[in-house]
């Protein structure tokens, strides 16, 4: 089973890159690509362990399009996807590998800025409390149970 969940903040606002459909339709599809750091699990203090980078990558979508137009560094995400291992030669022959998550659900964690807050510092890490994080497949099944 390939399944990562991952709580981290972006490195710096999402890069979003349109391409074109396979599908004959018209309408351009968005690959959107950060860095997400996330806190490595250990014993020593976490001011002494420095953070895991992760690439993320989504595709074309609502999570993709949210992260486009919502997200920006510093923000604090929840996201589930799956490992991907991509591989390409580059110019000078090389074999080159690289481990990505491909996102498929992505919720922010960051609370909304209000205009007094623009420009101000996102709440550190240690000031978000557990309960504001709920699983996303428990919210997937909160929301089917409010539709039935």
């Amino acid at each position: 089973m390939n399944h990562v969940h991952l709580i981290g903040r972006l490195g710096a606002d999402p890069l979003s890159t349109p391409y074109a459909s396979d599908l004959g339709r018209d309408d351009p599809k968005i690959l959107v690509r950060f860095d997400l750091a996330v806190g490595a699990a250990s014993s020593r203090k976490a001011e002494e362990t420095p953070p895991i980078w992760v690439p993320i990558v989504l595709f074309d979508g609502q999570p993709a399009r949210f992260a486009a137009e919502h997200l920006t560094k510093g923000d604090l995400v929840a996201l589930s996807g799956r490992l991907d291992l991509r591989r390409w030669t580059d110019e000078d022959g090389r074999a080159i590998r690289r481990l990505q998550v491909i996102a498929s659900e992505l919720r922010k964690l960051t609370p909304r800025r209000s205009p007094d807050d623009e420009g101000a510092d996102p709440p550190p890490e240690d000031d978000i409390s557990a309960t504001n994080v709920v699983p996303l497949s428990h919210e997937r099944t909160q929301r089917r149970e409010r539709l039935q």
